[in-house]
Formats: C-alpha cells, structure tokens, sequence
C-alpha cells in the first residue's frame, strides 16, 4: 500500500515518478556491483535479458498507474494493478494441473473480495476532487 501512496502522490504533486524510479534504480546498482564483483556467478545470456525486459515492463506499469491515477480513481486504478496477484493462482489451476484445494479457493476469494473492496473504498464523492486528482483515502 506504501507503493500506491507514493505514486498517488507524485500524480497529485506533478512529481516525476520516473525520476524517483531512476535514482532507485541507481541506488540499487551501487549496492549490487560490490555483489557482482566479488562474488560472480555464471547467469545464461537469455536470464539476463528476461530480467532487463521484466524490470522495463515493470517501470512502465509503475509509469501508467501514475498517469491513470492522475486523471482517474485512484482507489479503483490500484485494485486493478492489485489483481496480477490473483493471476498466478489462477493460471496454475487452468495451465499447470495444480489442486483447487479449499484453502486455495479461499486465498483467491479474499484475495478477490479485498482488490474490489480497494476498488470501492477508494472512490471520491465530487466534493473531495480537487483539481481533477483522485488522492488515495488512507
């Protein structure tokens, strides 16, 4: 929730979100090259590229959800990012065979009910907009 705060945030204020993932990105370069270094590890080209290409799809997720939640509800714009966690449940109960065990279904259930909830509990009445932005209600 802390992520969604921030980015709702930045789409309020006008604040570049790219720049606060640029410096993170930076900060977290630093911290991994002494690992790089000093303890390589072999890693297949094709990993590598894999992991360049999620962290690039995942910027630009972070980049829309700005943009949707500075012209949009915010409340129903995160439960909608929110719901890539009920995917992988989802999609190794139809793709890979897994049990759709009781437990399993009730994970998906509250998992389901909570992300719709955001959705609802989220919107604004037309008194709380200002300026065309849909803050979070925390």
């Amino acid at each position: 929730m802390a992520i969604g705060s921030i980015v709702s945030n930045t789409a309020q204020k006008n604040f570049s979100l790219a720049l606060i993932q640029g410096v993170s990105a930076l900060i977290m370069a630093v911290f991994s090259l002494p690992v790089i270094f000093f303890e390589p590890i072999e890693i297949p080209a094709i990993s590598v590229i894999v992991l360049i290409l999620s962290g690039v799809a995942n910027s630009g997720t972070f980049l829309f959800m700005n943009k949707a939640m500075k012209y949009g509800p915010n409340g129903l714009t995160w439960a909608i990012i929110q719901s890539v966690f009920i995917m992988p449940f989802l999609m190794g109960i139809i793709f890979f065979g897994e049990s759709c065990s009781p437990l399993r279904m009730t994970g998906i259930v509250i998992m389901a009910v909570a992300t719709v909830g955001m959705g609802v509990c989220g919107k604004r009445s037309q008194s709380e907009k200002s300026g065309g932005q849909n803050k979070f209600k925390w």
